[in-house]
């Protein structure tokens, strides 16, 4: 968005196409038809005073475009309240600039864009970022017992025992990992627990506990979640817990 943007401009032709191995060839292409809009793509939204307005009843719009994010001041988001699903949407803050005297324009994406409302998505893009991102960079403590290999970062106050790290791997801070496998593309929020845990492509956040589990793959987990091992053979598992959940397996 850009206040100097000249609405005549203002026009969604469509998305270049996303790399082959993204979910559905375009990745600014909503997966329903039924996606909440956030402007049409054309100069039909203007509205009697040529500036654009929002959008976002469902069905409405082109089905092959959606409006995948852009820079809101925050003083627009002061007077929001939550929308139904319990978020502030970048579609009020918007309509709020609009209301607010601002010229509101958008600018034709021309690369590729991941929905990171959506789990697959979050980790692809936590895969993307570890790899052009990550670093070796050792601020905890690691014992002579541990193996790092790869670009691995371990935050401040962060104890890593008996354990192999294989990144691009980010461990937040003080956390504890002890007789552990985290694996490739792993990124651990800070105060987590990992105890007798392999984990490979999962995004932790702060505050989990993880204990005695085999193999977590393709998995995320919110904030503060506690996953632990009840005496099972299963192996490999994928889950998709929210803040706050347990799951005793």
């Amino acid at each position: 968005m850009d206040g100097n943007e000249s609405p005549d401009s203002v026009r969604g032709q469509g998305y270049a196409p996303a790399p082959p191995y993204l979910h559905d060839g375009q990745a600014a292409h909503p997966r329903s038809q039924q996606a909440y809009y956030l402007f049409c793509p054309g100069p039909d939204c203007r509205g009697g005073d040529s500036r654009y307005r929002r959008d976002h009843l469902p069905g409405n719009g082109d089905p092959g475009q959606g409006c995948p994010g852009g820079r809101v001041p925050l003083g627009s988001a002061n007077n929001l309240k939550p929308s139904w699903r319990g978020e502030l949407e970048i579609t009020d803050a918007i309509q709020e600039l609009l209301n607010m005297g601002y010229n509101v324009a958008a600018r034709k994406v021309e690369g590729w864009w991941l929905d990171t409302g959506k789990k697959d998505d979050i980790l692809e893009a936590n895969r993307a970022v570890l790899d052009a991102y990550a670093r070796l960079e050792i601020r905890g403590e690691v014992d002579a017992r541990s193996h790092l290999s790869g670009r691995v970062e371990i935050g401040a106050g962060t104890v890593v025992k008996n354990s192999v790290v294989r990144g691009p791997v980010v461990i937040g801070r003080d956390c504890v990992v002890e007789n552990c496998f985290i694996g490739p593309f792993t990124a651990v929020g800070d105060n987590c627990r990992l105890y007798n845990v392999g984990i490979e492509h999962s995004v932790i956040l702060e505050g989990c506990e993880i204990k005695d589990v085999q193999r977590i793959e393709d998995s995320l987990l919110g904030k503060s979640a506690r996953v632990c091992h009840a005496g099972d053979n299963r192996r490999a598992l994928r889950m998709f817990l929210g803040d706050d959940a347990e799951l005793v397996i």
